[in-house]
């Protein structure tokens, strides 16, 4: 299993009532409600060219931060979009 992460949201109280009402209607437990509708979302972000763009920058300072690729390897890969 992937590594997973807790997110908190706070919602007006009617939009997480029609949440709740969508949940029971569909006979689901509110959290797989939710999952549910963000992996349809998250499915048509993993298709957009700018999420993965910004995920290689993301992983780039990540890389440089931790010592693993120095900051000219770094440019060198955004230069040559993401290529070693």
């Amino acid at each position: 299993m992937a590594p997973q992460r807790q997110i908190n949201i706070r919602l007006p109280e009617d939009e997480a009532d029609l949440l709740e009402i969508g949940a029971f209607l569909d006979r689901e437990p509110l959290a797989d409600y939710i999952r549910a509708i963000l992996r349809e979302r998250i499915a048509m972000l993993q298709q957009e060219p700018r999420v993965s763009e910004i995920r290689r920058i993301r992983a780039e300072h990540e890389a440089v931060k931790s010592g693993d690729v120095s900051e000219l390897e770094a440019k060198r890969r955004s230069k040559n979009g993401g290529e070693s």
